[in-house]
């Protein structure tokens, strides 16, 4: 059917032949700078034509003279796609940690066949174009076996599996899978040759491998497109196919109990939780940033693990931890373990600590990488005294402390911090509480002392900050530093009205401000502080009280009676 638009002349003549069109006005002349519309039913081919022969040719003639006179032509333009359709397009992670190598599942049902035939030779090609930051692996992880023609529906803690109700086909065999890229988008994209037909309406799946970026991409830009292709013409297309987001370990935290340089015994705490099922038999494998090096020596866990739970140092920062076969864990089951490590002599530059669950099958359950660690510390050499060590009473403290190393001037937010155990309380505002001096303080600072002549200690502008906890911190003014020296600071504590479940202290010095975040200089965490007793009044009693004046009196008296006789 040829339809025209109202721009036309009334009276057209259509003719049809194959796939030419002609249409003849008979009294009137096709206006010029004019739109023209005309609407074609056609059948859409097999297949798209190639793009060399994609085109359509538009030519008008004048035939006013007699004989057919070429007026205008376009024999150059674009024509359009004939696609296929995917009935369904599907797209799921095994391993969905940042930076993991992941096996994904490929689900897909066409709704017309994918012809290839191995008599003929004629091939065809599946592309999958990947989500921005997402990269193949190469080949597609043939090497490593990770390339599977099949869908591995038994393949273990997959957190969206496919259907198992659905019984899913390989692909044919003879089909091999690379990986390329695509300056163009910048997206990396597989393409799979396929030997044997494709049939339509069956359901279809198989796996590749592939890393995951850093972080999940925006979720307008996490789609996946599938194509197939035949003589580098598109036969099926399907856009926008979602994707799926990354995820890590639940929670994972580091907890160091002394960071201080060359440590040999540090023991630290891991907190872990996953919200995936380990079974029995898993290992937990921890990689320390360089210059940790683990010891299997006193290492222990809490209730969230069985006591039979084992330890080896793989390499010097790498520990792997396997549980008992007999205990798997439940999604969100936390646990801890507690190891000891010997610290490094200083801060490592990577200093990031990197998690692997693996599953008695040698897969990947689980991980989280860049999970922050601790600085290295100076040692902190303090000793904390109470002046009132009383429950429930106002108690001025007196900390006497020697660094070892300076808080230099040029950093912005050199800091003081004292921290007490749980009932302890900082005033708030405690600028006016608090004073800081020279322990052995002269009148006059003299240059071997580390000062300047003339130099006044402690600097005008210091503030103290309370968090209404056992918190303080002592802030030093933009430009003043701590040189290494003996220093007491004295500050008040509400102390608590019972007897606290610890008596350790912390006190650290440390750089903090919003470009560098904090950087801790020294720190002493194992400060063992002091005990409360209950504050009791005098007994006292009036009667004999009394009686002591009297007696007291009573020379007096003797000797003015006996001035009176004389």
């Amino acid at each position: 059917a040829i339809q025209t638009g109202y721009t036309f002349p009334q009276q057209v003549e259509r003719r049809q032949s194959l796939n030419v069109v002609e249409l003849e006005a008979i009294e009137e002349g096709y206006p010029a700078n004019v739109p023209l519309v005309i609407i074609l039913g056609l059948s859409n081919p097999e297949i798209s034509p190639t793009r060399a022969n994609n085109v359509w040719k538009f030519e008008a003639f004048s035939l006013s003279s007699g004989t057919d006179v070429l007026l205008n032509v376009n024999l150059n333009v674009t024509g359009f796609k004939i696609f296929g359709e995917f009935s369904g397009a599907y797209v799921t992670g095994t391993v969905l940690s940042p930076l993991a190598q992941n096996v994904v599942g490929i689900w897909f049902n066409l709704k017309s066949p994918l012809k290839a035939s191995l008599e003929t030779g004629q091939t065809s090609q599946m592309r999958l174009w990947l989500p921005p930051t997402f990269q193949p692996l190469p080949d597609c992880g043939t090497s490593l076996n990770l390339f599977s023609l099949s869908y591995d529906v038994g393949r273990e803690l997959v957190k969206n599996p496919f259907p198992t109700t659905i019984s899913y086909l390989s692909l044919p065999s003879g089909t091999y899978c690379f990986d390329h890229y695509d300056a163009a988008s910048g997206q990396w994209y597989v393409e799979m040759t396929i030997e044997q037909e494709v049939s339509y309406g069956l359901d279809f799946a198989f796996e590749f491998a592939l890393t995951n970026p850093l972080r999940t991409p925006p979720s307008a830009d996490n789609v996946w497109r599938f194509e197939t292709l035949q003589n580098d013409v598109i036969l099926h297309l399907r856009r926008s196919v979602p994707g799926f987001d990354l995820e890590q370990i639940k929670e994972v935290r580091v907890t160091p109990s002394d960071t201080t340089t060359l440590l040999p015994l540090h023991r630290l705490e891991f907190y872990i939780m996953s919200d995936k099922y380990i079974p029995g038999g898993s290992k937990i494998e921890i990689t320390a940033p360089n210059g940790f090096v683990f010891t299997c020596a006193f290492f222990s866990t809490d209730d969230g693990l069985a006591n039979t739970t084992t330890c080896y140092v793989r390499e010097d920062n790498i520990a792997e931890f396997t549980m008992d076969t007999s205990d798997p864990l439940a999604p969100n089951s936390p646990f801890r373990l507690f190891v000891y490590v010997s610290n490094p002599e200083f801060t490592p530059q990577q200093n990031y600590w990197n998690f692997r669950i693996i599953s008695p099958l040698a897969k990947t359950l689980d991980m989280r990488d860049f999970v922050d660690s601790f600085d290295i510390t100076g040692r902190l050499e303090v000793d904390i005294q109470a002046t009132f060590p009383y429950f429930g009473q106002l108690n001025p403290l007196r900390v006497v402390f020697v660094q070892s190393t300076i808080l230099n001037q040029a950093d912005i937010g050199n800091e003081l911090v004292l921290s007490g155990p749980d009932g302890f309380i900082f005033p708030v505002n405690c600028t006016e509480g608090f004073r800081l001096r020279l322990s052995n303080q002269v009148e006059q600072p003299t240059s071997n002392r580390g000062y300047d002549i003339g130099f006044v200690f402690p600097p005008e502008g210091m503030t103290c900050r309370g968090y209404d906890n056992a918190t303080v911190s002592i802030r030093f003014p933009d430009g003043a530093g701590l040189l290494r020296n003996n220093y007491t600071l004295e500050i008040d504590v509400n102390n608590p009205g019972y007897a606290p479940n610890s008596t350790t202290w912390s006190f650290i010095t440390r750089i903090r401000n919003d470009e560098e975040g904090e950087r801790i200089a020294d720190a002493n965490r194992t400060l063992e502080g002091f005990g409360l007793v209950e504050l009791l009044p005098m007994r006292t009693s009036e009667g004999s009280a009394r009686q002591s004046a009297v007696l007291a009196l009573l020379p007096l008296a003797l000797l003015w009676l006996y001035l009176e006789l004389i």
